[in-house]
């Protein structure tokens, strides 16, 4: 759901900040001069960070047993660095990738270690009318059980089963992402997330690739699976992510 760039090199973006002052319009006197008003523009650059894993498989192993191994192998691998671009994308990790969770358009909520219906409604709300169409909710499963408990006034949940699609939850009118790389709820952390993703922005400078490497490891009677991807991420559009912060 991120904005997608396959470059090489550094790839610099304009940041258009309108939380301290913004272009306005407004009445003026003839002869007069118009004051000038605006955001603040700063920029963004994306570089490339490699990140790799690496694998061996017994060739004895490989050797005696009808499964494909090598192959299950190649899929773990591709999930592996699937499971840490999503991780970079939400968390991210300091002087490195950059993720959504970074955002400094929060609510802070009253507890620690509550959640309560009002500060769902305030998080889906620091997000403009104008971006909302894509928006939608993402959080680990210990807060979506949470979540699912949570009742208006009436003792209807807030949380909806949405009849078009298989095992798909709508809170407040928006789809619900489930994520075990979200925080848990807890002092200082952040375990919500609102928005429209196409805010983070990612840089692949080089293709995702897994290679089977069967000579390397032949002295050892064994083969390797290696995977390697180099990537960065920031948030460039930040008026379209928010997030909810425990106390």
């Amino acid at each position: 759901m991120a904005e997608k760039f396959n470059v090489k090199g550094e790839l610099s973006f304009p940041v258009y900040d309108e939380k301290t002052q913004k272009i306005t319009c407004t009445y003026q006197t003839e002869f007069n001069e118009l004051a000038s008003t605006g955001g603040k523009f700063t920029s963004i650059t994306l570089k490339g960070y490699l990140a790799g894993a690496l694998a061996k498989v017994s060739k004895s192993l490989v050797n005696n047993n009808d499964f494909d191994l090598v192959s299950y192998v190649v899929k773990k691998m591709a999930e592996a660095i699937a499971e840490f671009l999503e991780r970079e994308l939400l968390v991210g990790t300091s002087g490195k990738m950059t993720g959504a969770l970074s955002t400094t358009n929060l609510v802070t909520a009253a507890s620690a270690s509550v959640i309560t219906a009002d500060e769902l409604i305030s998080t889906q709300m620091k997000v403009k009318k104008v971006f909302q169409k894509g928006c939608r909710w993402t959080m680990n499963m210990k807060t979506f059980e949470v979540v699912r408990k949570l009742k208006d006034g009436q003792g209807n949940y807030l949380l909806i089963k949405d009849a078009r699609e298989e095992e798909s939850w709508r809170l407040l009118g928006k789809p619900v992402e489930l994520s075990d790389n979200m925080p848990d709820i807890g002092t200082g952390n952040k375990p919500i997330l609102y928005g429209d993703y196409s805010g983070i922005y990612v840089k692949f400078s080089e293709d995702i690739n897994v290679e089977v490497l069967r000579e390397r490891f032949a002295t050892e009677h064994a083969l390797g699976v290696i995977g390697w991807v180099e990537a960065d991420s920031n948030i460039v559009e930040p008026q379209k992510i928010a997030a909810l912060k425990m106390a």
